[in-house]
């Protein structure tokens, strides 16, 4: 799930814990074919899946790295699968999602990447495995044996060749697509450290989408 939904219901009160990353990078900020820069986003629909995601993150830091205050674009959220449409049809200027919906818009010709995930801000967190605090005290062995799995399968899709079979069984996209998000996107290395998620917290202050994020400590299980 989106991370930081979790960290603010952490927040206020509910039993969650961080076991790990979703993914690595694959956070493409999409735009359609007239758009040159930063600056031509002004006064146009910009989509992101939730407003409190990475993806309004990394759109808030291109804006600041363009001098450009956020209420010179309109930001909307829309669910991923509509936005490639939505870039086609002209209803948004761009967008910014995990894979493979990126892909898709450039695959097709309307779009092109205005920046990867890591131009704006490296090592980024988007999604995480969360688990509910009960579940994790309840049944201890059954949720070492989950993350240990989900370590190894992330593990496997570091083969791209694997990785590509799976996308293909789950995503239902052309080839072309997924080769080209899996240029994008990693599954290795999924552990949460102290440093990247304390920098996410300061990116959600910062960009005004919580007040108290939950202390690393507080919400995130480190090791595998």
């Amino acid at each position: 799930m989106l991370i930081e939904p979790a960290m603010k219901a952490k927040e206020q009160g509910v039993g969650l814990t961080a076991l790990a990353l979703g993914h690595r990078n694959g956070n493409v900020l999409v735009v359609g074919r007239e758009i040159a820069a930063v600056a031509d986003l002004r006064g146009k629909a910009f989509a992101v899946p939730h407003r409190s995601s990475s993806h309004y993150l990394l759109l808030r830091a291109a804006l600041e790295r363009a001098d450009i205050p956020a209420s010179e674009v309109r930001i909307v959220e829309l669910p991923p699968p509509e936005m490639p449409s939505a870039l086609a049809s002209g209803r948004i200027a761009g967008y910014c999602v995990a894979e493979p919906f990126g892909a898709i818009a450039v695959r097709g010709g309307y779009g092109r990447i205005l920046f990867q995930s890591d131009e704006l801000w490296p090592d980024s967190i988007c999604c995480a495995l969360v688990a509910n605090d009960a579940f994790l005290a309840r049944r201890p062995e059954a949720a070492q044996k989950l993350l240990t799995a989900y370590h190894r399968a992330g593990e496997r899709l570091g083969n791209k060749a694997a990785a590509l079979t799976s996308a293909r069984a789950l995503l239902k996209q052309p080839d072309d697509v997924l080769t080209l998000s899996l240029e994008w996107i990693s599954y290795s290395d999924l552990g949460l450290t102290r440093p990247a998620y304390e920098d996410l917290c300061g990116k959600m202050i910062r960009y005004g989408i919580a007040e108290h994020p939950p202390a690393y400590a507080d919400f995130v299980r480190a090791g595998k």
